[in-house]
């Protein structure tokens, strides 16, 4: 068992709510940007305002460089981009499974972490009746080799390591440490000298305990009941109290805020809420003559998960940037705002076109689960949709961008592109650009899009043609 450098996944430098979908649309971010040759592994200002366009993350002002950090997560532990013999960024996920590709890149290699998470998801599968959602998790944070995790599920684990941190320190030395932060107000040094030195009550009387409540002694009532235990435990009753409360908030607070949000995007948790009671195995199962976990969903693909008139209604609400119908939809819920806009956008054109749920992946190029629920937007290198109308090459992009600057940053290229790409492989030379975008959108939007379009494809010999829409003349369609 572990007593310090705990078992994580994450960081909370990209903190958002759907850890799966994040890590996705970041991958994609990094391909595609890299692809448009705007990617640096330190050019932090772009990956910002690429997070908050995208309704992903809002840095805020924030100074703190966020990228490279971000970046590591995503090709060192969940695995979802790699480089390939030219040291470019490439996906390294399958667009139809994206989940369970990262749920396995979780269990592979050496590394502690991984070796933990195998061991939590073995748990799960021989004990489904075990789904405390604090034991499972903090038992996968401390769990090192050859440990038993069911032990450690039935164990007091902060008793535990606080017990077993005793054996190796004093608990004066252990005190001045853990009480010891890295930043130390000079109450809190006062307060450590106090009570390792166990003089008097000066020091904790003066101490305000308004702000170290928070850190380190919420698990007292008041000041008076603080000073009591003090006067009345030996040094270890002290720091094994003190200790415990340390551990809870940190176990029990942003390792476990991280840990939920990646259970939910694994399908194993209702939610993403550090409330969340209980874990369930109801969708993992193991496939023995391939050696991969499955996460899936048990519902069987009939037809298309949203009704028209639900799409038209969402449609009109994306308009008004109202998204808080994506609040109660457990499959929307914590997902980026462009990917759900960009999914409802394409199941309206499938009922426009009328294509059957069956060949929606042939239309839309975003990510869906087994049964065609949104899991991430278009990977790089492709059209948000494309299809083939007669004798033309049809893409269908769509933004949630207001600004000319963003617009270009981040649209009007990759667009082009990507529709150029989609006729080179069908041997067209008419294309068509459908773009959706915001009724807030620049007045000079259209005609950037014409002349762009028209000055790359008249200088590769072809005919453009540009179509637009704002999200409620889609829903009227």
């Amino acid at each position: 068992m572990k007593i310090n450098n705990f078992n994580k996944i994450g960081g909370t430098e990209y903190r958002v709510s759907n850890q799966i979908n994040g890590y996705i649309s970041f991958a994609n971010y990094v391909v595609e940007a890299q692809f448009l040759s705007r990617f640096r592994v330190n050019n932090d200002l772009d990956f910002k305002e690429w997070a908050k366009d995208m309704g992903i993350y809002d840095y805020g002002s924030s100074p703190i460089k966020r990228i490279q950090m971000v970046l590591r997560h995503a090709e060192k532990v969940y695995k979802v981009i790699k480089k390939d013999e030219f040291g470019k960024y490439v996906i390294n996920f399958s667009s139809d499974d994206p989940v369970n590709d990262i749920l396995n890149n979780l269990t592979e290699g050496s590394e502690e972490t991984c070796i933990a998470f195998k061991a939590m998801l073995n748990f799960m599968l021989k004990n489904p009746s075990l789904r405390n959602s604090k034991k499972i998790s903090k038992a996968f944070f401390v769990y090192q080799s050859n440990d038993d995790f069911l032990s450690l599920y039935n164990s007091d684990i902060l008793d535990d390591i606080s017990n077993e941190t005793l054996l190796s320190s004093s608990a004066i030395e252990l005190l001045n440490n853990y009480l010891g932060s890295r930043k130390p107000t000079s109450e809190l040094k006062r307060m450590c000298e106090n009570i390792v030195n166990k003089k008097n009550s000066f020091a904790i009387s003066h101490i305000d305990f308004g702000k170290l409540k928070i850190t380190y002694l919420n698990s007292f009532n008041d000041k008076n009941d603080f000073e009591t235990f003090i006067h009345s435990s030996t040094h270890d009753q002290i720091f094994k109290r003190i200790n415990k409360n340390r551990l809870r908030q940190l176990l029990e607070g942003d390792y476990l805020d991280l840990f939920n949000r990646l259970m939910w995007g694994l399908n194993l948790a209702p939610s993403s809420s550090k409330n969340v009671k209980e874990y369930s195995n109801d969708n993992l199962h193991y496939e023995d003559t391939n050696r991969k976990y499955k996460s899936i969903l048990s519902l069987k693909i009939l037809t298309i998960p949203y009704s028209k008139s639900t799409v038209d209604n969402y449609l009109r609400k994306i308009n008004d940037k109202d998204f808080n119908f994506m609040n109660d939809q457990v499959r929307l819920a914590g997902k980026p705002r462009a990917d759900i806009t960009e999914y409802f956008v394409g199941l309206k054109f499938c009922y426009y076109y009328d294509i059957p749920p069956n060949e929606v992946r042939n239309f839309i190029n975003a990510s869906l689960d087994v049964n065609l629920f949104p899991v991430s937007h278009a990977p790089g290198g492709k059209a948000d949709m494309s299809y083939k109308d007669d004798s033309i090459a049809c893409s269908i992009e769509t933004t949630l961008h207001d600004s000319i600057s963003s617009i270009c940053n981040h649209e009007c290229r990759p667009c082009i592109l990507h529709l150029d790409e989609f006729a080179k492989s069908k041997s067209l030379k008419q294309v068509k650009l459908i773009l959706v975008q915001s009724k807030d959108s620049h007045p000079d939007l259209v005609k950037w899009f014409q002349l762009c379009g028209e000055a790359y494809f008249n200088a590769c010999g072809k005919s453009f043609s540009l179509q637009t829409y704002n999200f409620e003349q889609v829903a009227a369609l």
